[in-house]
């Protein structure tokens, strides 16, 4: 007769809901509470840029046995750098020294991609509290989430059924399945060791749909849940899953030659950018304190030589853009409807206008006048914060690369490019013999020609 329980190994997901909430998951210790805080007073959700800091407190959990902690982290494209110190009460339990994110004690590799970053232990907690301190030295680093394995103690243990096997927690391979809504997918990865990146494979438009990449949950009713996974770029991941491909009907968001009133999205990218955070910067909200916040975007060049935004668009980074026939213009935040404006020599919360200038790239400058000098709207850092500001600046030197406008287009997703029966004759395929399964029906290519069948 059994007359004790087995000990249990549970889990609990602190996942950030914005720049100052994170959202628990699973199973919390009972009368337990937890608290996250940020250095920061600007930037994106989960964002440390250099110097700023992030801090998961955990209160109440005495006399539970905490056995690893997952992170769930970025680095900026080519950088990235900072430390990490747990402690539990005066103790620290974990701790990784100051050093870049490419060192095997953080990820291995630089990467934009969310990567697990996990350590084992075996640490009773006696009515003390438990901090989790991530600081950024060098760019940015990112955090999505945390999850902490424990034990609960005052549990009996089993002792009279030898053959129970225990949880390991000890690093293992996954497989990666994946699926395209098309009937026919990629073959499967595995990687080849514990916390190895994997190459995600390409896959094929349709000639409604173009294929933008991977997603750890399938889209239905154009609700992209979690982060877009860019196909060609290394993964790590954190368990067996089917990453679903997923379908974009707007291919790519580019520059436009010519600028009409409208929404827009303002970036811009230089070798300083590069340096600083390791990407693009968009700026992504209101003025703060005669700033305005940015945002880490991708920028890149396209086959036609435009320039073309490859970053998923936040509702923050809009901005209505009012052109006037005098090579003037009004910009104001989308969101909170307040005026991207200046008084003196910087920002402010005030209607104003703009004069400005577009180059022969493309982009544009935009400008005023000043106790006789000409100030910008600028992103880069200024006081040891990165941001958008009103910068000093001779533009008769300024021939090239200056902001970049995107225009804001209404993008729909899907993880099913086939929709209905009638979609069929949309998809591209090679002119192979091929057989997709759809549903209880079969399409088959042969000759270059298709055919629908009903399976048996």
């Amino acid at each position: 007769m059994i007359l004790s329980l087995i000990l249990s190994i549970f889990s609990v997901t602190f996942t950030l809901e914005s720049t100052t909430e994170v959202k628990p998951s699973g199973v919390l210790p009972d009368s337990s509470t937890y608290e996250y805080k940020r250095s920061a007073t600007t930037g994106q959700k989960g964002q440390m840029t250099a110097g700023n800091t992030t801090c998961l407190e955990l209160n109440g959990w005495d006399g539970c046995i905490i056995r690893k902690v997952e992170l769930q982290m970025h680095s900026n494209t080519k950088s990235g750098r900072g430390f990490l110190d747990m402690t539990v009460g005066n103790n620290v339990v974990w701790a990784i020294e100051d050093q870049d994110f490419c060192e095997e004690a953080w990820a291995g590799m630089y990467t934009t991609s969310w990567v697990p970053i996990t350590h084992n232990m075996n640490v009773l907690v006696n009515n003390e509290p438990i901090e989790i301190l991530i600081s950024a030295t060098e760019n940015s680093l990112y955090i999505q989430s945390y999850t902490i394995y424990y034990e609960k103690v005052n549990q009996p243990i089993i002792t009279d059924i030898p053959s129970i096997p225990s949880v390991s927690l000890e690093p293992q391979t996954y497989t990666i399945h994946f699926n395209t809504g098309c009937g026919t997918s990629p073959p499967s990865i595995t990687q080849s060791s514990p916390n190895t990146p994997i190459t995600l494979p390409e896959w094929q438009d349709t000639l409604s749909w173009y294929f933008v990449g991977w997603s750890e949950t399938e889209v239905r009713e154009n609700q992209l849940v979690t982060p877009l996974i860019e196909a060609g770029k290394p993964y790590i991941p954190h368990k067996s899953l089917t990453l679903w491909a997923i379908y974009s009907d707007v291919k790519e968001t580019t520059v436009l030659n010519d600028y009409e009133s409208g929404v827009y999205v303002i970036a811009y990218d230089s070798e300083f950018t590069q340096l600083l955070s390791g990407s693009a910067l968009a700026m992504s909200g209101a003025i703060e304190e005669d700033m305005v916040p940015v945002s880490n975007v991708q920028l890149r060049t396209n086959t036609h030589g435009l320039k073309s935004l490859d970053s998923p668009i936040d509702i923050q980074m809009l901005y209505d853009i009012e052109f006037c026939a005098d090579s003037t213009a009004y910009i104001t935040h989308l969101v909170t409807s307040a005026p991207i404006g200046y008084k003196a020599d910087k920002l402010d919360i005030v209607p104003s206008l703009w004069e400005y200038r577009m180059l022969d790239d493309g982009s544009i400058i935009f400008y005023y006048l000043y106790e006789g000098e000409q100030y910008t709207l600028y992103l880069g850092k200024k006081n040891e914060r990165v941001g958008a500001y009103a910068q000093s600046i001779s533009l008769a030197k300024w021939k090239k690369e200056a902001l970049w406008l995107f225009p804001f287009l209404e993008k729909q997703y899907t993880s099913w490019p086939l929709g209905t029966l009638a979609a069929v004759d949309d998809i591209e395929v090679p002119n192979v013999d091929m057989v997709y399964q759809l549903g209880v029906y079969e399409l088959h290519i042969k000759n270059g020609k298709k055919y629908l069948y009903l399976s048996k």
